[in-house]
């Protein structure tokens, strides 16, 4: 129990007992004034409810945080608890959430919006009532705050004085003005009805630059001009009324790259607007629990919603964490506690597109297959899997809590791993970094030159372009290197009647701690040259393994090279190794 809690426990419960003495007297003598003494003494008591009541939080101001329905993937399962988070850590706010996920509970909805200082709005959001339309309304025209994060910005698509308050939203050409920095002019400049993008969108997740552009404003005031906003969606061909934008200012835009699906713009990422006396801050950040683990993500909202709600902003402080020009912060605020979204850390297979024709670079095939025997092996049993075939996950916070990834994919040019791939490129650092397992499959082992310095961190080895070879070799031998290693325990030696296993690979020790597992014959080339597997432990934590084939999804029959891909999971997700299953089918 907490502090102001125990004190009105403490402060009622004589009150209560003397309530109990003062109910005796009315049952035994029934007399009028005995009645008139409880009267009195119950509305002294309701008295002091009221006015200790607004101790029990401790929080100055209040806010209704309203969710719980989304079509277009948006997980506001895992960001709504980060919302409340925030807002409550520093106890600012006393958070009150609102699950609408039917449209019976939207229909249903009718708070009290006067008991609020502010209503935060992290859904698409199904419609409200007539009758729960109007009370908003007067109630952010009267000077109620709002904050609309994300796409809480397409909701109510019909409801005009909600597409008012948030100023810009959704829409075509024709839908109103738009706006955008022009560099020229160094100034946000509004964009006419009938020109810019056809419709509003967005592109790719990626990391981008925010570009502060009302430093006065008290929601911005002492951040950084220029700072790295983590893997989001940046929205774009926002449109509004122009009746409805008379109050707007933009306060940060991002440029958005048509390389990554945008416009070529400076489109607005944090606007304000006015409603009547009521004040909006619309955050188009936000997509994902990754993308608000970003610092500056954190500290605009938490910022936002003061304004919203009283007008100014005394939470001023800076984060020591806060991202810079070059660098995000995804994920680093322990100030501002994120959802642990699994108590237990997944294995993730991801399988690219299949290339060769059938039975060859079978990409999807052996991701889905090595899927079903880790969740069909007592040695896993309690660890959760996810399979991603053709590409990675839409949002690739979705790799957040991932203990090891398995990636089948093709090389070279078409590989993941590619400079270009920005986000993808930031996203696997960061999990390296942190240590999550990595496991590398025939072409996954083959990336580019310009990627190649950072996949030798990850991978401690690379099949290089003009430098490898790549044999198909009939009745191909496969030995153990290191039988006292991890992965090779309950291994034997291995045969394929026919393979590609690429040779020659280029490795980098300086990165970590290299341990060939396996070597091919007949040889080609020189000793070191026949090394076909290894492991890796990374330079700071972390472990890798790689395997330069199969070719051939049929290679997976082979009992030994299953049984030393199974082992090598458990190694790279640091899974005990051997287990009991293992040994028990040895004795067998």
């Amino acid at each position: 129990m907490n502090k102001p809690t125990t004190l009105i426990a403490q402060l009622l419960a004589p009150l209560v007992v003397l309530d109990s003495s003062i109910m005796r007297v009315v049952e035994r003598q029934g007399t009028i004034v005995a009645k008139r003494q409880r009267i009195d003494f119950l509305r002294h008591l309701l008295w002091c409810c009221l006015l200790i009541g607004p101790m029990a939080s401790g929080a100055e101001l209040k806010a209704l945080l309203v969710t719980g329905y989304d079509p277009h993937g948006h997980k506001w399962e895992e960001t709504t608890p980060i919302l409340e988070s925030v807002l409550q850590h520093n106890g600012k706010f006393d958070v009150e959430i609102a699950t609408l996920s039917s449209a019976q509970e939207a229909q249903a909805f009718a708070p009290d919006f006067g008991k609020y200082n502010v209503v935060v709005m992290n859904a698409h959001g199904r419609d409200w009532s007539a009758a729960t339309q109007e009370p908003f309304e007067r109630y952010v025209n009267g000077g109620g705050g709002l904050v609309v994060v994300h796409n809480a910005v397409g909701q109510f698509a019909t409801w005009s004085a909600y597409r008012a308050m948030i100023g810009i939203g959704p829409g075509g050409q024709q839908d109103g003005v738009g706006f955008k920095f022009d560099e020229s002019t160094h100034s946000v400049v509004q964009i006419p009805p009938g020109e810019g993008v056809k419709q509003n969108g967005h592109g790719s997740q990626h990391e981008w630059v925010v570009k502060i552009r009302e430093p006065e404003h008290p929601i911005m005031a002492g951040l950084p001009q220029t700072w790295m906003h983590t893997a989001d969606e940046l929205y774009h061909g926002f449109r509004g009324k122009s009746e409805s934008v008379k109050n707007l200012k933009v306060l940060a835009t991002a440029f958005s790259a048509k390389e990554t699906g945008g416009t070529g713009n400076h489109e607005p990422v944090m606007v304000v607007n006015r409603f009547g006396k009521g004040r909006i801050f619309h955050l188009m950040l936000g997509h994902s629990a990754g993308a608000m683990s970003c610092v500056g993500f954190q500290t605009v909202f938490l910022r936002g919603t003061e304004w919203a709600a009283t007008g100014k902003v005394t939470l001023t402080d800076v984060p020591a964490d806060f991202p810079s020009a070059g660098k995000s912060s995804a994920g680093k605020s322990s100030a501002r506690p994120t959802v642990n979204k699994s108590a237990t850390r997944k294995i993730v297979f991801i399988g690219g597109v299949d290339t060769h024709g059938p039975g060859a670079h079978a990409h999807k095939a052996g991701a889905t297959q090595l899927k079903q025997l880790v969740d069909t092996s007592e040695d896993f049993r309690g660890i959760p899997t996810a399979l991603h075939l053709d590409r990675l996950p839409e949002d690739l916070a979705e790799l957040d809590d991932a203990a090891a990834i398995v990636l089948m994919w093709e090389g070279w040019e078409q590989h993941l791993f590619q400079s270009k791939n920005v986000a993808v490129m930031n996203k696997f650092s960061q999990l390296m970094q942190r240590g999550v397992g990595l496991m590398c499959l025939h072409a996954a082992t083959a990336v580019g030159d310009e990627a190649e310095k950072e996949f030798l961190k990850w991978s401690g080895g690379n099949k290089k372009r003009g430098y490898s070879s790549h044999p198909m070799t009939n009745d191909l031998e496969l030995s153990i290197v290191t039988p006292e290693h991890p992965i090779c325990r309950g291994v034997k030696p291995m045969r394929f009647p026919r393979e590609e296993f690429y040779r020659r690979i280029l490795f980098a020790e300086s990165a970590g701690k290299v341990t060939p597992i396996l070597i091919a014959t007949p040889p080609v080339g020189k000793p070191t040259d026949q090394v076909v597997a290894w492991a890796f432990e990374r330079t700071g934590g972390g472990r890798t393994f790689s395997c330069t084939g199969p070719h051939f999804h049929d290679s997976f029959q082979n009992d030994d090279f299953r049984r030393l891909i199974m082992n090598a999971i458990r190694w790279i997700a640091n899974k005990e190794n051997p287990n009991e299953s293992y040994q028990q089918e040895e004795s067998k």
